[in-house]
């Protein structure tokens, strides 16, 4: 696909590394990004518009019904995913369907490269850069009023973050329903025979989100609120089973002990009861961390604070 998608772009003012390429199509100044989770390209259009106009766009493009076309807007234009089955028929068909977006664009008096797609203004090459978004690929020209008008929006955006209360104890009232939540599920799957870190990823994910729901402050305490919560919880849910388990053993073999001190008690003198008992908690501890760091990834991620313009 990657040599057909550069083939695409030779005809034009293009720069493309096989993963992000920066240029113009037909006036329009284009990102194109590669992604191998997408059935082809795609293409983001630079232009400013109106989110009605954006929108009226996207329909129309939505409108041509061409297989493996997906359209939609973002903060500085109109974006694209030109796909196909195979590569052969993006070969065949890309161009085509390109041209058609292109026409669409044209047809809406979509602005191109020269006017700046934040204020609507023409751009002037001294008194204007392209910039990278930050976190993304991206690079757009914008001009020096753009620039300010972004950045004062994040300002804007971060200030009104940091002035948040951050309601740590409703938060923590989610992330104990998600654990629990956990707890419970970790307990059916154990029950049924399989070890999973389904239990502790479905835990965090629940819990951040009803911390987030009951009006906690998404910042880095609800990770480690969520994390710490979470690891408490898969770990009290093997000890339950093991009580559950133990007491089973007791009534069968007569024996007088019941909760803990069952286990203990099997523990001490059972070395099968012993085994299976370190095994799922070193398994069971395993897995629940490998989700935890996963998870963590994702929302270190997610809380991150937008970044901006240079």
């Amino acid at each position: 696909m990657q040599k057909y998608v550069t083939n695409l772009l030779s005809s034009y003012d293009f720069i493309y590394d096989k993963k992000h390429g920066y240029g113009h199509i037909a006036g329009y100044e284009v990102n194109v990004l590669s992604n191998v989770m997408a059935p082809g390209p795609l293409f983001m259009f630079s232009t400013y518009a109106s989110v009605e106009k954006k929108t009226s766009i996207v329909n129309r493009i939505r409108a041509l019904h061409i297989k493996y076309l997906t359209a939609d807007q973002f903060d500085y234009g109109v974006w694209v995913i030109i796909g196909a089955f195979t590569s052969k028929k993006f070969k065949q068909d890309a161009p085509a369907t390109l041209e058609k977006v292109i026409r669409i664009l044209e047809e809406a008096e979509a602005p191109k490269a020269d006017i700046c797609p934040k204020t609507g203004k023409p751009l002037d090459e001294l008194d204007s850069k392209i910039v990278s978004i930050p976190d993304t690929p991206l690079k757009i020209r914008l001009s020096s009023d753009g620039i300010a008008a972004v950045n004062g929006q994040i300002d804007e955006e971060n200030k009104e973050f940091a002035d948040t209360p951050n309601n740590y104890l409703k938060g923590f009232f989610g992330v104990l329903i998600g654990a629990v939540a956990g707890l419970l599920l970790m307990i059916i799957i154990r029950l049924i025979g399989f070890y999973s870190a389904i239990a502790a990823a479905a835990s965090i994910y629940l819990g951040v989100f009803l911390y987030k729901k009951f009006g906690g402050k998404p910042n880095v305490v609800m990770i480690v609120m969520s994390l710490a919560t979470t690891i408490v919880f898969v770990m009290a849910a093997l000890l339950v089973m093991y009580v559950l388990a133990a007491n089973g053993l007791a009534i069968q073999e007569g024996i007088a002990e019941r909760g803990m001190q069952a286990v203990r008690y099997y523990w001490n003198n059972n070395t099968e009861f012993r085994r299976e008992f370190t095994l799922d908690l070193i398994i069971g501890a395993a897995l629940s961390v490998v989700a935890e760091i996963s998870m963590a990834i994702s929302l270190i991620r997610s809380i991150s604070r937008p970044k901006k313009l240079q």
